[in-house]
């Protein structure tokens, strides 16, 4: 994980195999234990915190999106451990 996150630092929106942005999708499906990682929970909640209300620009074609791939994990992240760390 600490690699997936070394990457997601420098593009939050990296593809893992599928589409833009499902590598962070991934590692925040799996969060629960970055609890005890608080080193690592720090990294991921910088990147979250950067992204929740952004769009991105698709490199290849210059097109917007809106992030609605992974905003739902997300904002569930951001909801249940950017609240808690914040405590």
């Amino acid at each position: 994980m600490p690699m997936a996150i070394k990457v997601l630092e420098k593009d939050p929106f990296a593809d893992g195999d599928f589409f833009r942005g499902d590598l962070l999708q991934d590692v925040l499906r799996n969060a629960a234990w970055l609890v005890e990682q608080p080193s690592l929970m720090e990294r991921i909640a910088v990147i979250v915190q950067a992204i929740v209300k952004l769009e991105f620009i698709d490199e290849d074609c210059g097109d917007k999106y809106e992030v609605t791939d992974i905003r739902e994990i997300v904002e569930a992240f951001a909801a249940e451990y950017l609240v808690e760390r914040a405590k």
